[in-house]
């Protein structure tokens, strides 16, 4: 069952929980615990439009993952199916490419 979510009044982009993120702090930064599932445990942030058909829905930071409802409800039930469907699309393709993670560090004044 998807966890409750509360729809914003105004239409301003929020974030949609998929799932819980398991995770440890060690030395102050947040570990993840399950690399297999790591982006399906985020939050991401949606946007959510009203159209003339009902509501349109995308995820800025997954692009081409949109979807739609004719309401509210249905937008975002059907966004969280999509980027679940994204995400697993993703890991398909990624499967057997090597990887690593670096730190980038910033220096803007």
């Amino acid at each position: 069952m998807p966890p409750d979510r509360t729809i914003p009044s105004n239409e301003e982009p929020f974030l949609l929980e998929v799932l819980q993120a398991e995770a440890e702090i060690n030395d102050g930064r947040a570990i993840i615990t399950d690399n297999d599932y790591y982006y399906k445990n985020m939050q991401y942030k949606v946007s959510l439009k009203q159209t003339e058909e009902g509501y349109a829905v995308w995820c800025p930071g997954l692009p081409g993952c949109a979807s739609q409802g004719t309401t509210k409800e249905e937008a975002l039930n059907n966004i969280q199916d999509a980027i679940v469907s994204y995400l697993e699309v993703a890991e398909e393709l990624n499967q057997g490419v090597e990887s690593c993670y670096v730190e980038v560090e910033l220096n803007h004044a």
